[in-house]
């Protein structure tokens, strides 16, 4: 049988006293190789017949047809060859037309090789085979059952994961843990650092983007560290340590260990101190950054404060907050389920406290209203109370956090590491785990510095000298307080004004620059022009606003608003109330427009309604019921009609479901279907299942807990784990 996917090998044809030898260099169908059989030629391959291949070989065929296999040497042609096959002439005791026959065939060199390029995009065998099959699918259309049923083309999932982890073993040859913990150390252009010791193993990483993160400034301030897990088929933890910059977070160390002890932990952080470049955290070097981002987890608390002193560890608040909600709802310490959301409030209002004081009156509060009812409670938030330094938001001033209050940063990059890197497919083992989380992440956040430069300007204040802010029309956010309290800031409001929100300037050149360094390390070797504007900056000062946009069919900027307007005093304000009543300027003004623009649109429809009663019966009779239904609705009800009207005029209010009449309803039961009323198809939904059509009760079963905090609160549930 003729297929696109054969896999023809070179061959050779002797003839020997009126007898044909066909002789193979390699185990392979050859064409025709039936009919050759049925005449009486001898087929030889030159493979041993003691490999694994050939025995399969054998086997497979003297199952399945009724032939002869000989070894023996002699002076025919093929003394040479170990394995002949030959044929008593006899039909085949199977079908060899049908897909059943098809199953038996091995798998293609090609069907090969797709599957490994796959592996190498880091599929599971799983989701290899599924993508194989979609591309056979469109490949072959209409085609595609009588190709699917060949085994050649599509395999069967044991080859496929064969085939798997005969790629992870060729890719990851690492059988042993000597061989591993040596191929880590001479991994190329990776600092490294190993540590075996009492059964537990320690790694420390430095890729060379990692290198070029540690030049930033930021990397000198706040630093986001966490772990997690599952990510391999032997449990090791991962360790990420990160900071902010203008492409989000990017990674400044990685450590991958077997286990979180505070020994273990502390010998991790030691080995990454000895493998960071000079001028690591920002120029900061060996006394780390200022300070250290992490959820309560005290082993490694314990290490950070160990191996850098000097640093301020600071807890993360959604952390702290979800702490406390689980403690309300332990059921060991005996807190009303009526009362947690109270008591949560009060928590929320400790750690977002504008001062000390407000965290000592809040204290009060809680004692003089629940201390006497639950003393546990009382003696938790005294413990709670005395760690403020890590937690209290109030008390963060001094730090330059730039806004970055909880772990998200790392948090998130757990998450582009376990979608993006290892598309949720275990690591083979320790190897490929290393070389997930060093290089193939490293791969990733330089793809990233390389993308985030679009759509982001730069406002300087001017109130404030040497002071900016930058602002992503991306995602419509800006680095000032106000923006991160409300949501919306006059800097934003001044680029979208000034370039029609439609950006094409990107940060400044100098960022540009620092970041393609950090992605590449190869800025050098681009034009010196490569990161200018679209269009040069006019040689005429400007007043202090967004750098803007100027090409063809790019809204040129308007006149930059006055001074007032973009007064950056509100911004340096504590109370957010303050701060929201000192922007008001320019929107006060816009809103007072609107005002005047409405009233004249209503007196002018009161004449026109006026006009037309007078003149029109129609009208009359429209306006009398307009002020039936008018009078009949509440203020809300009459601001939801204004709002819809004119929406949905000649629409049903069930306009897809088929209408029945009235009488209908009347006529249903919730066990038959009587006369002509209209009945949803299919099986009816759980809450309808009885006894009379033989389904099941509905289940009692409980759902899972939300994981969202907000959620939980609201509902007063507990977390899920």
């Amino acid at each position: 049988m003729e297929h696109s996917f054969f896999q023809q090998d070179h061959f050779q044809v002797i003839w020997k006293a009126d007898a044909k030898y066909i002789l193979c260099e390699k185990l392979d169908m050859i064409p025709d190789l039936e009919p050759e059989l049925m005449e009486g030629t001898t087929v030889a391959y030159r493979c041993p017949a003691s490999k694994e291949s050939a025995l399969q070989w054998i086997q497979l065929y003297q199952e399945a047809a009724n032939i002869t296999l000989t070894t023996n040497r002699s002076t025919d042609p093929c003394a040479a060859y170990e394995l002949r096959v030959t044929c008593n002439k006899k039909p085949h005791n199977h079908a060899v037309d049908n897909a059943a026959a098809l199953r038996h065939r091995r798998v293609s060199e090609l069907t090969k090789a797709r599957l490994m390029e796959l592996f190498q995009h880091h599929h599971s065998p799983s989701t290899a085979l599924e993508t194989l099959k979609l591309q056979l699918q469109e490949e072959h259309g209409s085609a595609y059952p009588s190709v699917a049923a060949d085994r050649a083309i599509v395999p069967d999932r044991m080859a496929v994961y064969y085939l798997y982890y005969k790629h992870c073993r060729e890719r990851y040859p690492a059988s042993t843990q000597e061989e591993t913990m040596d191929l880590i150390r001479h991994m190329k252009d990776v600092r490294t650092a190993v540590s075996v010791e009492d059964g537990e193993t320690v790694i420390a990483a430095v890729t060379p983007l990692m290198e070029r993160v540690h030049t930033l400034p930021d990397a000198g301030e706040v630093v986001f560290v966490d772990a997690s897990g599952g990510m391999d088929r032997h449990g090791q933890r991962v360790f990420l340590l990160m900071c902010w910059s203008p492409a989000g977070g990017l990674p400044l160390g990685v450590i991958v260990s077997t286990s979180e002890t505070e020994a273990v932990v502390d010998k991790a952080f030691r080995l990454l101190v000895g493998i960071l470049p000079d001028g690591a955290f920002g120029g900061r070097g060996r006394r780390g950054p200022l300070c250290f981002m992490t959820d309560d987890c005290q082993a490694e608390r314990n290490a950070l404060s160990a191996v850098w002193p000097e640093a301020r560890l600071l807890l993360c608040t959604f952390h702290v907050l979800q702490a406390v909600w689980r403690w309300l709802h332990n059921g060991k310490h005996g807190i009303d389920k009526q009362h947690r959301q109270a008591i949560m409030a009060l928590a929320k209002q400790l750690v977002y406290a504008n001062n000390e004081a407000e965290i000592a009156t809040t204290m009060e509060l809680v004692a003089t209203e629940w201390g006497e009812r639950y003393p546990l409670l009382d003696q938790y938030l005294q413990g709670f109370a005395a760690r403020r330094q890590e937690w209290a938001l109030c008390l963060r001033t001094d730090v330059p956090t730039r806004g970055h209050n909880t772990n998200n940063i790392v948090e998130s990059a757990f998450r582009v590491l376990k979608d993006s890197v290892l598309y949720r497919t275990r690591a083979f083992n320790l190897l490929q785990l290393f070389d997930s989380v060093t290089v193939q992440l490293s791969k990733h956040y330089a793809r990233r510095a390389c993308d985030v430069t679009e759509f982001t300007y730069q406002v300087k204040s001017l109130t404030s000298v040497g002071i900016t802010y930058l602002v992503d029309l991306n995602v419509g956010a800006c680095t000032c307080r106000m923006n991160r309290r409300t949501g919306g800031c006059k800097h934003l409001r001044a680029v979208r004004q000034q370039t029609g929100a439609v950006p094409e300037a990107t940060a400044t050149k100098e960022t540009r620059r620092a970041l393609m360094d950090i992605a590449m390390g190869t800025s050098q070797q681009l034009p010196g022009n490569w990161f200018d504007p679209l269009v040069a900056e006019p040689s005429t000062s400007s007043p202090p606003g967004p750098t803007p946009a100027s090409a063809p069919g790019v809204a040129q900027p308007q006149p930059s608003p006055s001074p007032e307007e973009y007064d950056d005093d509100a911004m340096d304000f504590e109370d957010p109330a303050a701060a929201a009543a000192a922007v008001s300027g320019a929107e006060q003004r816009r809103s007072d427009d609107r005002t005047r623009q409405t009233v004249a649109f209503i007196q002018e429809w009161a004449a026109f309604m006026c006009e037309a009663v007078v003149q029109d019966d129609t009208w009359e009779r429209a306006a009398a019921a307009f002020q039936q239904r008018w009078g009949q609705l509440p203020t809300a009800g009459r601001q939801s009609a204004l709002h819809q009207f004119g929406g949905a005029q000649g629409c049903r209010r069930n306009a897809t479901q088929i209408p029945v009449q009235p009488t209908s309803t009347a006529r249903r039961t919730s066990t038959n279907v009587r006369g002509r009323a209209r009945w949803p198809a299919g099986r009816p939904c759980r809450s309808a299942r009885t006894g009379e059509h033989g389904y099941v009760a509905a289940s009692a079963r409980r759902s899972a807990a939300p994981h969202s905090l907000a959620t939980c609160v609201d509902q007063n549930r507990p977390l899920g784990r």
